[in-house]
Formats: structure tokens, sequence, C-alpha cells
């Protein structure tokens, strides 16, 4: 899934992340949680790449990841 994202409202955004085998899925949102863009990263170097250059547009940024566990 291509990244999308609209201007952002608010200096201060959260990106999540959660984490898949072949993909890592991100979320970019404010403090009142409007989404500002959304991602599916290959989990590999170059997918992890263009997730970090995707997120630099958000210079003000605090990032989050969920906990997976495996059973």
């Amino acid at each position: 899934m291509p990244a999308r994202s609209t201007n952002c409202p608010s200096p201060h955004v959260v990106i999540g992340m959660d984490p898949h085998t072949r993909s890592a899925a991100i979320e970019a949102m404010t403090r009142d949680e409007t989404v500002l863009g959304t991602g599916r990263f290959g989990a590999d170097q170059a997918g992890y790449t263009a997730m970090v250059a995707y997120a630099k547009q958000w210079p003000d940024r605090v990032r989050t990841a969920r906990a997976v566990t495996h059973r």
C-alpha cells in the first residue's frame, strides 16, 4: 500500500507502527487523533529506508510501536 499524507495542522505528530513479518504499517496523527498519513512498508532495508524518509516530513514527531507477542 503506498503511503499517503495530508498537511499537518499541529506541530506535534505521533507516528505509530505495527510491525508484521513482511511489512510494517504506520499511521501519523496529531494529538487530537487527526490522521495525517498512513503507509505500509516492506520489512527489509529498502522498506525501512522508505519509512524513515516518509516520516521525516513531520520533523516534530514521536515514534511508538505496538507490542507484539508470539504464542
